[in-house]
């Protein structure tokens, strides 16, 4: 006897050939509308991350050029002598007639003039001097700069509008609202101090957009230590 083939025929319902559409004018606007609120605070989101990241930049560069220049200025000030605050905004100084000591009290005082403790690469014995100095104005912000001495004999003639001859030393990206300049002697307001000392205070932001600025009010003390 032999076998018969049994076929079965499984209908297939498709809702194209049933005549029935896929989706309805308000689910689509339903989905249209779930998916703009998902991608309206994934942006948000994405912005957020973006400015806080514009943010933190800034903190740390606000961060290392500060740093770097109170670092600087410590490691040259405190093996320095004669200290010379500029107050008039004219750094002169004559390379054959020294350098003389001049205190000041804590203000906007245009930098300042001092011995260093290194010697010209000549093999002359004099000490060579080094000079920071604040240029610019509060509208447009200052910058902190530096010069110094090739050779001691060299001359540093200077005026309060022409920065020739000085590098900066903080980023322009980070701005200097205000600052403040002292040099105490070794006797200040009756008391006696060991060794004269600086007073630095730098005021101002770092970063371009308001809502991205950071700023910052920072001050440091710098004490000579090496004898005159």
């Amino acid at each position: 006897m032999k076998n018969k083939k049994v076929k079965i025929h499984i209908p297939i319902r498709s809702s194209f050939f049933m005549g029935k559409s896929g989706f309805t004018m308000i689910e689509m606007i339903v989905a249209l509308g779930i998916f703009s609120v998902v991608a309206v605070v994934a942006l948000g989101a994405l912005v957020r991350i973006i400015s806080a990241n514009h943010k933190a930049q800034a903190i740390q560069e606000a961060f290392t050029n500060l740093n770097f220049a109170f670092e600087s200025m410590s490691r040259e000030l405190r093996v320095g002598t004669s200290y010379h605050c500029v107050i008039d905004g004219n750094f002169n100084y004559n390379g054959s007639s020294g350098l003389t000591v001049n205190k000041c009290n804590l203000g906007r005082n245009s930098g300042i003039f001092f011995e260093s403790s290194r010697t010209p690469a000549s093999g002359d014995q004099c000490r060579l001097v080094y000079a920071y100095r604040f240029y610019g104005d509060p509208t447009d912000g200052y910058q902190l700069m530096k010069a110094q001495q090739n050779l001691c004999a060299d001359n540093i003639n200077l005026l309060q509008n022409n920065s020739n001859g000085f590098l900066p030393v903080i980023s322009s990206n980070v701005v200097i609202t205000d600052y403040r300049l002292a040099v105490m002697s070794q006797e200040e307001n009756g008391t006696a101090l060991p060794y004269p000392r600086i007073l630095v205070r730098l005021i101002g932001y770092a970063g371009v957009d308001e809502k991205e600025k950071t700023y910052f009010d920072v001050q440091t003390s710098i004490t000579q230590r090496v004898k005159q």
